[in-house]
Parts: C-alpha cells; structure tokens; sequence
C-alpha cells in the first residue's frame, strides 16, 4: 500500500514550490547586484537617521524579586534568585558600518557585578566582545574594592622558626 505524501505549495516569489522548507528560495534570486543596493540603502539609512531613546538605571530589587531590564535588540539584564546575568550584551554605538538607532536601555557602568552571561549565539549583534569584555572588567573592579573593603584577618605567626629549631638541637 502507498502512503500518498502531503505537498505543502507554498508561493516563492513568482514561482510555486513544493515545499515549506524553501521559503528562502527567493532570496538565492536575488542577484548581487541587488543585494549590494539594498545593503547601500541600509548603511545610508543608518547613518542619517538620529539614534532614539534613553538609558535608564536599572531598579534593583533584592534577592527575592524578579526583575527584567531590556537593553536593547536582544539584550536584556535579568536579577533572579540574588543574582545578575545579562543575556546577549551589546552597549556598542555602532555594529561595523550600521549605526545602532536606539541608545541601549542601560549603561555598563550602572550596572551592578554580574554573576552570569548568556550568550544566545555568535552573531555579531549578539556577540560584542566588547561590551563582554567591559562586563568583566566592571565587575572584577567591584570585587577588588568590595574584597579590600573586609576586614583582614591576622595570620597566625609560627611558634619557631626553622634557625630556632636547629640552634636548639
């Protein structure tokens, strides 16, 4: 007996495909020159257009309350369980050649030390180095200063030195 198969027409651009698993289809169409002109007009509308927002501290709540603070695109701060994660950070003015249209949500610098960072992938606009590198930086600075601020505990000094064992036998 033959199972007849679904066929799922689904319109790519001018043609008709047989599959939903070719909706990209119409972009392999595309010719490079085209391609090249609305990359042209991305980069133009990029740069003339004034960036929008404003950036914000976030409220920080205690160890028992949730908060969630958008940064910007996919990125966000996240206070869970007492502690502070940023998933996707990204506090770059510019990615390449494409000039971010919105300020980020929030600053490294008002941020307190983060515990943990999720990275969704590796995309450039997920992915700034960067800004990775500025968490770290902020946050190992806060641990220095918080570390030097506790007190300091004496070491025990030992009864005998070595010298004084060796006079004595």
């Amino acid at each position: 007996m033959k199972i007849p198969q679904a066929t799922n027409n689904v319109k790519c651009g001018n043609a008709l495909c047989s599959s939903a698993s070719n909706n990209y289809r119409p972009m392999l169409n595309i010719s490079l020159k085209n391609k090249a002109r609305q990359f042209g007009r991305l980069v133009r509308h990029s740069a003339r257009t004034r960036r929008t927002g404003k950036t914000r501290k976030p409220v920080l709540v205690d160890g028992k309350n949730l908060a969630v603070t958008f940064i910007g695109h996919s990125g966000f701060f996240l206070q869970i369980g007492g502690k502070n994660v940023v998933v996707d950070p990204n506090f770059a003015q510019w990615l390449f050649i494409l000039k971010r249209l919105r300020v980020p949500g929030v600053r490294i610098k008002d941020l307190p030390p983060i515990d943990y960072v999720l990275v969704t992938h590796a995309h450039f606009d997920h992915l700034h180095k960067p800004s990775l590198r500025a968490i770290a930086r902020m946050t190992m600075a806060a641990e220095a200063r918080r570390n030097a601020a506790l007190p300091r505990r004496r070491q025990k000094q030992p009864s005998h030195t070595r010298e004084d064992m060796t006079k004595a036998a």
